[in-house]
């Protein structure tokens, strides 16, 4: 038996121990935890719906491969690969769109390819900016923002040629 199989039942043990013996009334603590979980999740199912909705729209209405025609310029100058322009589009907004348009990028160019490496690189680095603005920031109320989203897209930026770059090497 190895160490690592002790590590639960020993964690087990020590949590119900800390039941059994405490001052305080857990259950009625895990409760109000759970009570109060329940109501930051309703409070911010507004903000989701929202975020899934408008996500939804921009994929579906093709404003994504309409701002990657347009923005291939500057990507050419960049050496950011054109493949990767829908995904770039799609990353920020919506966690579960960029998964499927980057899927799709895989089927088309394959993942070993230099597009499909670096947008690779770029989702295991990045996050979804828009989708934890909206999300976090409507749970603790704050209304001004100040330099988040900014900040937000220059990282993201600095992500997308960072990311680059690492492929060219590797590649």
């Amino acid at each position: 038996m190895k160490l690592t199989d002790l590590i639960i039942p020993c964690i087990i043990c020590f949590c119900s121990i800390l039941f059994l013996f405490s001052k305080k009334s857990l259950f009625e603590n895990f409760i109000s935890g759970a009570e109060s979980g329940i109501k930051t999740a309703v409070n911010l199912l507004p903000s989701l719906v929202l975020m899934c909705t408008a996500a939804s729209m921009f994929t579906s209405s093709g404003a994504g491969e309409l701002l990657s025609r347009i923005l291939s310029p500057i990507t050419d100058i960049l050496r950011i690969p054109s493949d990767i322009l829908p995904f770039l589009i799609v990353r920020p907004i919506s966690g579960s769109a960029s998964n499927s348009v980057l899927t799709d990028l895989f089927s088309r160019v394959g993942s070993d390819s230099l597009a499909g490496f670096t947008a690779s690189v770029i989702a295991g680095s990045s996050d979804t900016m828009l989708y934890i603005f909206a999300v976090y920031f409507s749970a603790v109320g704050v209304k001004n923002t100040r330099y988040a989203l900014p900040i937000g897209f220059m990282s993201m930026f600095f992500v997308i040629i960072l990311s680059c770059f690492i492929a060219r090497i590797f590649i």
